[in-house]
């Protein structure tokens, strides 16, 4: 129904149709319940649950996630957007069997009262510990510089940049692609642009595309692809014996 009412391109699935809510323990042993209620009690996260903590998915949002090409976890409120949907069971257990390259987009801030003082690692820990191992491939995160004028006004509110701390993101495991992702105006936030350059190239890469443990940067990432996709339009056009129109990562 919000698709139509929003008239959103694609489709979008929620992950459950049981009401849910999110249940926080902090570090000191303390709890709350309520989405909006968590950050505001400043104190480091300890864990999350939902309450009633097992709950079926929504078939669809489990099909999909099979399926698909490219599965993108983020960018978002890392414990009360993008973590919540990874604590429904079988949408964990399908990232974990899905044969699509999973890709993690850091936030490019930190956000108060969630994740004060994480660094892009912390981010990705926090994610597999709720998750479970093997829910992904690839970390996206931005080495661009914020504004002094933003970044004055950001740390007011307490939030800061996250650090894109490569090396101990490949400690992880994981392929990690670093570059300049901020979108330019008043606020701090992804250029959308060129995440789907990035998705789309991903897309065309495939899962493999890099060695775990592998450090690319965003522009060597583009080029692959191009290539790739230069490669198979030839294979193509020799096949059909003529010339055949490209798409581009834009």
């Amino acid at each position: 129904q919000f698709s139509r009412v929003l008239a959103v391109r694609g489709q979008v699935l929620p992950s459950t149709l049981a009401t849910v809510q999110l249940e926080a323990e902090f570090e000191d042993g303390s709890r709350v319940v309520g989405e909006s209620a968590i950050p505001q009690v400043r104190k480091p996260i300890r864990s999350l649950h939902l309450v009633p903590r097992v709950v079926r998915a929504v078939p669809e949002a489990v099909e999909a996630l099979q399926s698909a090409d490219v599965v993108v976890l983020g960018p978002g409120s890392l414990y009360t957007s993008v973590i919540p949907n990874l604590l429904v069971p079988e949408l964990a257990a399908a990232l974990r069997t899905t044969q699509a390259l999973r890709l993690y987009v850091c936030n490019v801030m930190t956000q108060p009262g969630e994740t004060d003082g994480y660094s892009a690692s912390d981010h990705l820990k926090a994610l597999l510990r709720h998750a479970g191992p093997g829910v992904v491939d690839c970390v996206l995160v931005n080495d661009g510089r914020v504004p002094p004028e933003l970044l004055a006004r950001y740390r007011q509110e307490g939030a800061m940049p996250v650090e894109p701390d490569v090396p101990e993101l490949l400690a992880m495991g994981v392929v990690v692609i670093s570059g300049p992702l901020l979108a330019a105006g008043q606020v701090v936030r992804h250029d959308s642009a060129r995440l789907a350059q990035v998705v789309a190239a991903l897309a065309v890469l495939g899962r493999s595309f890099a060695p775990a443990g592998t450090h690319l940067p965003l522009g060597r990432v583009l080029a692959m692809a191009q290539r790739r996709g230069r490669a198979g339009r030839s294979r193509s056009a020799g096949r059909a014996g003529r010339t055949t129109p490209g798409v581009g990562l834009a």
